[in-house]
């Protein structure tokens, strides 16, 4: 199973993510929308992101991905955070549960630089391309 976020770059001003949840298992497996999001620190440590106040957000809605398939699901951040900053690295961290009802937490990272999200959109000769579309492109899989 792994998690990786669609891009490896957003702009400030993104309010959502979108990931995508590959099961390359024999076994099904079902994940949940909920998620919490944290920031890099200049101190190496991974820290909540929120407005302040406290966000509760229950869901009783799971996504269930067959073996040999993926499914791309958007997390919404608004409601935590006032926006990415400029420079940070960031991860989303959610879980996933197999058959037995194991669950497990799995982690994407992904970088909020403007500049490098613009090049991922540059315009080349032949019009249009983006570089986001490119599968070396997205974030990174830890499994805790």
């Amino acid at each position: 199973v792994t998690l990786t976020t669609q891009f490896k770059y957003y702009f400030d001003d993104e309010g959502s993510l979108h990931c995508v949840w590959k099961n390359e298992g024999t076994d099904k497996f079902s994940c949940y929308d909920t998620f919490e999001l944290h920031v890099l620190n200049d101190d190496g440590n991974w820290y909540k992101v929120s407005k302040g106040e406290a966000v509760t957000f229950n869901t009783n809605y799971s996504h269930g991905i067959d073996p040999e398939s993926e499914s791309n699901i958007r997390y919404d951040f608004r409601l935590y955070s006032d926006g990415l900053k400029d420079g940070k690295t960031y991860r989303i961290s959610t879980f996933f549960f197999d058959e037995n009802g194991n669950n497990y937490q799995v982690y994407a990272e992904f970088i909020c630089d403007n500049a490098l999200a613009e090049e991922e959109m540059k315009e080349v000769s032949n019009g249009m391309h983006s570089h986001r579309e490119e599968p070396t492109y997205g974030g990174k899989i830890n499994i805790g």
